[in-house]
Formats: C-alpha cells, structure tokens, sequence
C-alpha cells in the first residue's frame, strides 16, 4: 500500500462490484453457464457504489498528489521523454507485461527506456494486439470475468505504466505483480468455462494446470539462479537487453569492489556512453584515472558526478569533491582545491540534514 498502485484500489473495487460480487448492474434470468442466477450481496445503484467509496478516493487523490510532487522534485531533466515516446513506450510495455506473463524468459531486473528508438512497427503490432483482446473481451460481455480480468490488468498498471516517467526504466517486472491477477482471472475462469462446455472429463484440468505450473516452476528456479549473485545477475542482464547503462554500471562497480579494474572499465565507460550523467560509472572512471595519473580525466568525470543533472546523493558528491580536491592540489592549483574542498563540507552537512 506504499506503492502509487495503491490509487487503482477503489476502481478495483468497482470492478469487484461488477463482479463477482455482482452488486452493480445486477444480472437476472441465466448465468453464463446457463444456470439461474442471484446477486450474491444486494445490488445498489452505480452512483451509491462510487458514494461509499469516497473516503478511498481521497485517500488515493493525496497519494497521487504527494507522488507527483516527489517526482517533480527528484527527476532529472534527463529524463524528460515527450508525450508521445511516454504513450508508444506504454503500449509496447502493455503487451510485453502480457507475453511476460505467458511466456517468462529473458527476465531482467532493470528495462532501459527505449526514448525514441521504439519502430513504428512495434507499436503497431502491439496496438493491435491490445485492440483485438479488447474486442473479443467487449465482444464476450456477458462472462463478465472477462472484462473485469482485462480491465484489472490494463487499470492497474496505469500508475507505472510510464505516462508519467518515474525513472529510466521501460517497464519493471516488480510492477506487474498485482496486475497479472487479472490476467489470471481472465484465463482461469474463461479456461474453466469452456471445459465445462466441451464436457471435457473432470482429470483434465487438474492434470493440464499441474503440468503447467510443473513447468513454471522449472522457468522459476533458473530464474532464481541469476539472482544468487550480484555480478551473475547484473551480467544475465546485460545479455537479455539492450543499453542497459544501469547494469553495465552496476558491473563495473562490482568488478571494481573485488579489484579487478582492468575489466571493470569497459563496462564503465560503456555506461557513460549510454548515459553520460551515471555518477556511479563516472566516479569508477574519475577513482581509476586519479589512481593512474590521469588528474584531468578524473577531473571532469567527478565534475559529472556533481552536476546538477546528476543523480548522486549528498554523500556521494562530497565524496567525489573531496576527491576533486586531491587532484586540484596534485595539479598543483590551491585555489580550486580549497573550493571542492567547501564545496565537499555543504554537502557533508546536506548529507547529515537528511
């Protein structure tokens, strides 16, 4: 409940109401299946379920408020996509949550954002996809697991689906979690339904859903593999994804923490190439270069690391003024070396106010 998720509960609730639940627009006569049918809890009239749950949509207009706010304050001009990259980015993502969550391979703790380098095509394949599962699901009303499935997934994942950019990511597997519980809906009941119309015996289904997650759960401990350690996992991901300036960032580092700087700057480098402004690989770059005399280039990489367009947090950037220092002074210039040196305490203190 900590998560900008939490502002789609009411509208699920509305959803719970249509089904299954079945308070809103309550069906009479046959069911789906053909049996006579009841409301499980009395019906109430659309406008008293949106008025029972005002208190809740409050709650969520805050929520969206402070996020807002936050994100305004803490995101970096970098990352300033248009709207239009933000939109075709959101239907691509829509349908890779969807092929993710039946076919699972290729999973990566980080998705870089595409920008602007997503082809028409990709766009158009996913949008058309997405356009069909809506017709057949409006097309099959009166299941109404459908609709309540299709529209779990689809308004669920709104708060993250990148129409507003909240870091660098395309998508974010961690996002998807609650979602996919729609898409569970949708397939579970619409598979049971159709057994019971095709008179299938009752081993079936047991035997069909235990094969599968027999299988699932094969997908899951490779899966589980990559993540018993640090550099497996952050390598696993530069394989299955494409300029992913985090995880060539987060290799470097690793590599550096065990001394092997030799095969960590590549990756470094390969990072700020990606993203210029990565503080974690141009202060890797600037402590390599300090170290083998090169006071210039670690200069101007611990300069990026305190750029205002950097992402580095107090304690970091004091760290890499003070180290700035050390090279003005080696350089052989006090005046500089006494201003990273200030510099350095401001952010000491910044970093002791938070």
């Amino acid at each position: 409940m900590c998560k900008p998720q939490i502002i789609t509960f009411p509208f699920v609730l509305l959803l719970w109401d249509y089904w299954p639940l079945q308070r809103m627009f309550a069906p009479t006569g046959q069911a789906s299946n053909g049996t006579a049918t009841t409301a499980a809890i009395p019906p109430r009239s659309f406008r008293w379920l949106i008025k029972e749950k005002i208190p809740l949509f409050f709650g969520c207009l805050i929520s969206a408020g402070i996020t807002m706010k936050a994100q305004h304050v803490v995101r970096p001009k970098e990352w300033a996509y248009t709207a239009s990259v933000r939109i075709e980015n959101a239907i691509v993502a829509y349908a890779r949550y969807v092929r993710e969550a039946f076919w699972p391979s290729r999973l990566s703790p980080l998705y870089p954002h595409p920008g602007n380098t997503l082809k028409a095509w990709q766009v158009i394949a996913a949008s058309l996809f997405l356009l069909t599962v809506t017709a057949l699901v409006l097309a099959g009303w009166r299941r109404r697991y459908l609709l309540v499935g299709w529209l779990w997934f689809l308004g669920t994942l709104v708060p993250m689906i990148g129409l507003i950019q909240v870091g660098r990511q395309a998508m974010a597997d961690r996002y998807a979690y609650i979602s996919l519980m729609g898409l569970f809906i949708l397939v579970c009941w619409g598979v049971a339904d159709w057994a019971r119309q095709k008179h299938l015996p009752s081993a079936v289904l047991p035997t069909v859903s235990l094969a599968v997650l027999m299988a699932l759960a094969v997908v899951a401990r490779r899966q589980i593999n990559y993540w018993s350690d640090n550099l497996l996992l952050w390598q696993h991901a530069l394989q299955v994804t494409e300029s992913n300036w985090a995880a060539e960032g987060l290799v470097g580092q690793i590599l550096v923490g065990s001394g092997r700087d030799s095969e960590a700057m590549p990756h470094l480098y390969s990072a700020t190439k990606i993203a210029p402004m990565n503080w974690m690989a141009n202060i890797g770059i600037g402590i390599y270069s300090q170290k083998h005399g090169n006071l210039p280039e670690a200069i101007a990489h611990y300069q990026k690391v305190v750029s205002p367009l950097s992402e580095a947090k107090p304690e970091v950037r004091m760290k890499a003024y003070e180290r700035m220092a050390a090279a003005y002074r080696d350089l052989g210039d006090p005046a500089q070396a006494e201003k990273c040196s200030q510099l350095a305490q401001e952010q000491r203190q910044e970093a002791e106010r938070r």
